[in-house]
């Protein structure tokens, strides 16, 4: 279990440092990062930095800070990116290969959220053996 918690630490410092460096791209016109959809409205763009901010943020503070809230907070930070990728790939990706993409997606939260449940992490943040 210790290796899945790692694992889950760097997906979502993975999530947090992607938010954060496709927020800034977002805001400051001038930085080229290639981190933006053009196939997306600038709408869309922003609530997509948004909500992996929030999921990054959200496995973070619940992990290291505040472990009895982890599984809520997780599950709220899950709603929000499925909520978005729904919007993303029915009206705006282009391809078949996108309702993989989702369904691998809606897959991973639906498999994070039942391993932490079953499995929560203690007060102290560690994870259980």
């Amino acid at each position: 279990m210790r290796i899945f918690f790692a694992l889950l630490l760097l997906v979502h410092l993975g999530l947090l440092a992607w938010g954060i460096g496709g927020l800034a791209e977002f805001l400051w016109q001038g930085l080229e990062l290639g981190l933006q959809n053009p196939l997306y409205p600038p709408w869309l763009q922003l609530a997509h930095w948004i909500v992996l901010l929030a999921g990054g943020s959200a496995f973070l503070a619940g992990y290291l800070l505040l472990p009895r809230l982890l599984l809520p907070l997780l599950a709220g930070a899950y709603l929000a990116l499925a909520g978005v990728c729904a919007v993303e790939t029915l009206f705006f990706l282009e391809g078949t290969a996108k309702y993989f993409a989702i369904a691998a997606e809606y897959a991973a939260y639906l498999t994070i959220l039942t391993v932490l449940y079953l499995r929560p992490v203690d007060q102290k943040g560690a994870a259980p053996e």
